[in-house]
């Protein structure tokens, strides 16, 4: 058992058609091998289907495991694995339906396919017995994907709308969010962390904002009121309680004038101001 490395897209072997598979190999050590190989390479890669000709095997055989649950397609329905070897599929109803479809072999992008969605599914187990399966909705889509690598498709050949074909961090960030509000919502925090600064920026800084500016920024707001350039620094801290008492024996000495009380203060900062010159 290993862990295969999915070719793909532009590998020419994802567009040739795969042969069958001889009746007689179907049950064989190296058939056993190979499935064995494409479960831990479905499992290492995160996916939920897998072709055979995905990991540059040309025979017609797949594999569909669905954990259920969240997973990078939403929140699914489990399905067991289930090993198709020569698969056929019928469509029972022409109910058609779209999904965001994604793939191993065309990894970082998401493409709107629109596929029958009552399908059954009939195929060859290890067992080298013959099975057939109903499948509907999400399932009959992941089905018909992974046999579309079968044939040498891919989903983005099925794509009508190539605007439709976006990156999965823009997907989303703006495809689901718009086309599927609720979701969006549940999928919330993804994308407030994606975002520059508003994941990080609902921390200490605009709590400490939100109740009152004014208040909060108390010392910078009341020394720039009455006469930010004049009064300066630590006397404006001292004279909180009073405005009129706040200048300290300058103004007692002098006139209550606001414009008087701050004289002794600019005349000693002229020098000051002369003494760098």
């Amino acid at each position: 058992m290993a862990v295969r490395k999915i070719i793909r897209m532009g590998h020419p072997a994802l567009r040739r058609p795969a042969r069958p598979v001889d009746e007689a190999d179907i049950g064989s050590d190296a058939m056993h091998r190979l499935v064995a190989d494409m479960i831990d390479t479905l499992h290492d890669y995160g996916g939920i289907g897998l072709a055979a000709p995905q990991i540059n095997e040309g025979i017609r055989l797949a594999i569909v495991e669905i954990p259920g649950g969240p997973t990078r397609y939403g929140e699914l329905e489990g399905r067991e694995l289930t090993i198709c070897v020569n698969p056929e599929i019928e469509v029972v109803k022409s109910d058609i339906a779209g999904y965001w479809e994604g793939c191993l072999s065309v990894p970082g992008l998401r493409g709107f396919v629109e596929r029958p969605q009552h399908i059954q599914v009939h195929y060859t187990n290890l067992k080298r017995e013959r099975e057939t399966i109903s499948a509907d909705g999400f399932l009959a889509t992941v089905f018909q994907h992974e046999f579309d690598h079968l044939d040498g498709k891919l989903y983005v050949d099925h794509i009508k709308d190539p605007r439709k074909l976006v990156f999965e961090e823009e997907y989303v960030r703006y495809v689901l969010p718009a086309e599927e509000p609720s979701a969006g919502e549940r999928e919330g925090p993804a994308p407030r962390m994606q975002e520059p600064s508003a994941g990080e920026r609902g921390g200490a800084a605009p709590r400490m904002q939100e109740p009152s500016a004014g208040e909060r920024g108390g010392p910078a707001p009341r020394m720039q009121e009455p006469s930010a350039g004049e009064r300066g620094g630590p006397a404006p801290r001292m004279q909180e309680p009073s405005a009129g008492e706040r200048g300290g024996p300058a103004p007692r000495m002098e006139e209550p004038s606001a414009g008087e009380r701050e004289g002794p203060a600019p005349r000693m900062q002229e020098p000051l101001a002369d003494k760098p010159a």
